[in-house]
C-alpha cells in the first residue's frame, strides 16, 4: 500500500503487537503501517520518509522509550513531518503516576504532542479506535483529503 503512513514505536513486544493489530485491522486498506522498537530505528526511518516526500498521517509513541523519550521522538516528528499527528503511548492506569503526568503536560503545553492514549489491550479496543480516528480526521481536514465536518 502506498498511502500515508501510520507510525507505532514502543520498546514494549506486547504492547507494540497489540497497537499494530489494532492499526492493520481497522486502517491497513488505506494506510500504511510502520512498526518499530526503537527510538533510533524509528527516528531513521521518519527521516527516509520525510527526504522521499512521503506523507506521515500519524505517528505513536510509547512514553518509556530509551535513548530519547516517546515526547522527546513526537518532537522530533513536529520537525520532520510538521502535518503529521503525534501519540504519546501510555500505559493503563499511568496517568496516575505523579512523572508520567507531568511529562504529558509539558509536552502538550510545549506542543511535542497532540494527545495521549491508552495502549489497547483486548481487541477490538475502541477507546483506542477513537482516539486514532478522532487524530485521522483532524489531519485529513488539515490537509483537505475528506469535507469539512460541521455539527449542529
Amino acid at each position: 500500500m502506498t498511502g500515508p503512513a501510520l507510525v507505532a514505536v514502543d520498546e514494549d513486544p506486547d504492547a507494540l503487537r497489540d497497537v499494530e493489530r489494532e492499526l492493520l485491522d481497522r486502517y491497513a486498506r488505506h494506510y500504511r503501517v510502520i512498526s518499530m522498537r526503537s527510538s533510533e530505528e524509528a527516528l531513521a526511518c521518519l527521516e527516509e520518509l520525510a527526504a522521499a516526500g512521503d506523507e506521515v498521517a500519524l505517528v505513536l509513541a510509547g512514553h518509556g522509550l530509551s535513548g530519547m523519550t516517546g515526547a522527546e521522538l513526537l518532537d522530533e516528528v513536529r520537525h520532520l513531518h510538521p502535518h503529521a499527528k503525534r501519540g504519546l503511548l501510555i500505559a493503563w492506569g499511568a496517568w496516575g503516576d505523579r512523572a508520567v503526568g507531568e511529562a504529558i503536560f509539558d509536552s502538550i503545553a510545549h506542543g511535542r504532542i497532540d494527545h495521549y492514549l491508552l495502549r489497547p489491550s483486548a481487541s477490538p479496543n475502541e477507546l483506542f479506535h477513537q482516539a486514532i480516528s478522532s487524530l485521522l480526521l483532524e489531519w485529513a481536514e488539515a490537509q483537505r483529503t475528506s469535507p469539512h465536518t460541521i455539527h449542529l
